[in-house]
């Protein structure tokens, strides 16, 4: 029969409940070991090696600090630049937005201010309309309360009547005496209008025929303005020829002591360029003729018409003057004119 086997596996173990600290073994093998009295030479050299831990312990704390202040002052440095960016993103974020929401408010105010506009609009159109129909009503209602006093006033007055009749035919005659007077003074009344309406038409008559000769007046003078402004117009006409033809003169001075073949080719003459510029510088004719049957008003107004005609500070209009500088230079010559 075959023997057993046995053999050794290394398992670990779990740790035991009472697992010590390396650094409280440390501690207990020192508390148990035997030491020696230490000489003082001993003691002096274990405080200088103290000393010195201390001093390359606190050496690097404060190198181990300062790597530390380095980095935190880094981190801090781009903390607040990112925070800075982060808050100028954010300035520039509310701007932005305050901006869109300056504008939508301008928007709205002016649709706002729109829609104010047409419903005072329409506010006033209902109004004029609601006075318009209750002027209509009014009057309708005013028209009929008359309609209804008359008539009433129409019964009252029959039944007045009625009862007068039946009362007593004295009452009748002093009725028809009163009615008599009535119609004699009613009859005073109209000789009395009549006499005031003649007394009218007279004074109308003589208002009339002093407009009448107001006028005459006033169609005396125009007259008199409309000749003394022609004689003004007619002066400054003559001063103006006066200057062209100087200045064709001195022209065609020029021109023939400039080129004498030209001469020859051109047809104008002086008279000739005269005569166009009469033509061109001639204005309408003004028609004073006033009708007889016109009236005062009427002759005023026609005498207004005639002074209405050129002005005394420019006889002349723009466009006359250059189309009779364009006869002149036409008549003689086109390089005389600069």
């Amino acid at each position: 029969m075959q023997s057993a086997i046995a053999f050794d596996v290394d398992i670990k173990s779990p740790v035991p409940k009472a697992c010590k600290s390396p650094a409280q073994v440390r501690l207990e093998s020192r508390m148990t070991e035997e030491k020696s009295p230490k000489t003082p030479q001993q003691i002096q050299n274990d405080l200088e090696n103290a000393a010195v831990n201390r001093q390359v312990f606190l050496q690097a704390r404060v190198d181990k600090s300062s790597k530390e202040y380095a980095k935190a002052k880094a981190l801090h440095s781009q903390q607040m630049e990112a925070f800075q960016e982060l808050t100028n993103q954010k300035v520039q974020e509310i701007d932005d937005r305050l901006a869109t929401a300056e504008a939508n408010r301008v928007a709205q105010a002016e649709r706002t201010r729109e829609k104010t506009k047409s419903m005072n609009l329409r506010v006033d159109l209902a109004q004029k309309k609601r006075s318009e129909l209750d002027a209509i009503e009014q009057e309708a209602n005013s028209v009929k309360v008359s309609e209804d006093k008359l008539n009433a006033a129409e019964f009252r007055r029959s039944q007045m009547l009625e009862e007068t009749k039946a009362k007593n035919a004295a009452e009748v005659a002093k009725a028809k005496e009163l009615a008599a007077k009535k119609q004699q003074a009613r009859q005073e009344m109209d000789e009395k209008l009549r006499e005031k309406i003649s007394a009218a038409e007279d004074r109308r008559n003589t208002l009339l025929q002093e407009q009448k000769d107001k006028a005459a007046a006033a169609v005396e003078h125009a007259k008199l303005v409309a000749a003394a402004q022609a004689e003004k117009e007619a002066t400054s006409r003559e001063e103006l020829r006066s200057e062209i033809e100087a200045r064709l003169a001195e022209a065609e001075n020029r021109r023939r002591s400039a080129s004498p073949s030209k001469v020859a080719r051109s047809p104008a003459t002086p008279g000739n360029s005269r005569r166009a510029a009469e033509q061109a510088f001639s204005p309408p004719p003004i028609d004073t003729e006033i009708t007889a049957d016109a009236t005062p008003v009427e002759e005023t107004t026609a005498t207004a018409a005639e002074d209405a005609g050129p002005n005394e500070d420019a006889p002349f209009s723009e466009q006359q003057r250059w189309s009779g500088l364009e006869v002149l230079r036409t008549s003689a010559g086109r390089d005389w004119l600069v």
